[in-house]
């Protein structure tokens, strides 16, 4: 099973504006609302902002990034750009199955 997860946090604009783009493309996915007192706990060295995105492959959990992060690699996959040069610190294995998820849940 493959699908995206999205760390938020309430009255988060670049949260707001995630969702949103998600659903402007229908692009499924999971979300897990974090309590601000409990957002320490979601930071560490690969993030320390807010949306989270997560792309999980069976027991594999890939960081893509936050808004802007996603938002780069989704105008990457419309554009149609090689996929090994897919701007994400990931195996090309990994990227090749999150360009295809995303191609998938855009139906393109």
């Amino acid at each position: 099973m493959e699908n995206l997860n999205i760390n938020i946090i309430k009255k988060c604009n670049y949260c707001i504006m995630l969702k949103k783009l998600l659903n402007e493309f229908n692009i499924k996915y999971t979300t897990k609302i974090v309590k601000e007192n409990y957002k320490y706990k979601y930071i560490n060295k690969h993030i320390n902002t807010f949306p989270q995105v997560y792309y999980n492959y069976k027991t594999t959990k890939i960081l893509i990034g936050g808004y802007t992060d996603f938002f780069n690699i989704l105008n990457y996959i419309l554009e149609k750009k090689d996929v090994k040069k897919i701007p994400l610190k990931a195996t090309i294995k990994n990227k090749i199955r999150i360009y295809t998820f995303i191609l998938k849940q855009l139906r393109i």
